[in-house]
């Protein structure tokens, strides 16, 4: 299975270029949709127009093949290599990263104001499920990244998305 991360925090995957691009189509629309999605041929010529119009890209669409390879060609798509993780915040941001270490340290900059430290993320978040008796509905493991990120994907505020 082949992943890939498209511009705009687009996660798809498939087996085959046409897989592929398919499953690119059917996430690339407007959530909720707000116009009727474009049929699937239609949406590669609005794709091909969009990149000539936004940085003079020429996206061939005589075939989904050239189509995708002339995609990641100019960088609008990019594969996630294998055992790299994905995941995807509540707010709907991608993380991509090689190891959990990696994946938590891009979490905690990520945030407006991040705290002084990994570890004083790592509290923030466990402060974020206390409730007003002081107990908690979820209980997060500080003794490692990995810990703690599972947790967090345990209580579904962010979600893995599948391994290649």
């Amino acid at each position: 299975m082949l992943r890939y991360q498209a511009l705009g925090n687009y996660f798809f995957m498939g087996n085959t270029p046409e897989e592929l691009a398919r499953s690119y189509w059917q996430f690339s629309f407007d959530d909720p949709p707000v116009t009727p999605p474009l049929p699937f041929a239609g949406w590669m010529l609005e794709r091909a127009d969009w990149s000539r119009r936004w940085d003079g890209s020429v996206i061939r669409t005589d075939s989904i093949q050239h189509f995708m390879e002339d995609l990641e060609a100019r960088d609008h798509i990019r594969p996630i290599p294998a055992g790299h993780i994905v995941i995807f915040t509540r707010d709907g941001k991608l993380f991509v990263a090689e190891n959990y270490d990696d994946l938590a340290e891009q979490l905690w900059k990520s945030r407006f104001e991040p705290e002084a430290t990994l570890e004083g993320w790592m509290a923030s978040n466990q402060n974020a499920f206390r409730k007003d008796d002081g107990s908690f509905t979820h209980v997060l493991r500080m003794d490692s990244a990995q810990n703690h990120l599972e947790d967090l994907i345990a209580t579904g505020w962010c979600k893995r998305m599948p391994d290649a």
